[in-house]
C-alpha cells in the first residue's frame, strides 16, 4: 500500500480508515449527518468537495465513536456525549 503523507497534523481519509477501521461510506455518512466533520476540506474550482483532511481530534472522535457503536450504543447517544 502506498504510504500516505501526513501534513502538519492533518490526516487523509486513508490514514483515518487504517487507524479506525471505518469504511469510506461510514465516514461520509457520519459527515453528512454532521456527526463528525472533517477539519479541512479542499474544494476545486467548480466548488465541489474533492478532498478531506482530519485533525488528530477528529481521529480520536472517530475512534471513540466507533468503539462505542461497536459496544451497541446508538449514534444519537454517542453524538450527545461527543
Amino acid at each position: 500500500m502506498e504510504k500516505e503523507k501526513v501534513v502538519k497534523g492533518f490526516y487523509p481519509f486513508k490514514v483515518v480508515s487504517l487507524i479506525t477501521g471505518l469504511t469510506r461510506r461510514q465516514v461520509v455518512r457520519w459527515e453528512k449527518n454532521k456527526f463528525i466533520v472533517a477539519t479541512r476540506h479542499w474544494i476545486n474550482k467548480n466548488g465541489k468537495l474533492y478532498y478531506r483532511e482530519y485533525s488528530f481530534r477528529d481521529l480520536v472522535a472517530f475512534q471513540t465513536a466507533k468503539n462505542l457503536k461497536d459496544k451497541g450504543l446508538s449514534l444519537q447517544k454517542i453524538r450527545k456525549s461527543l
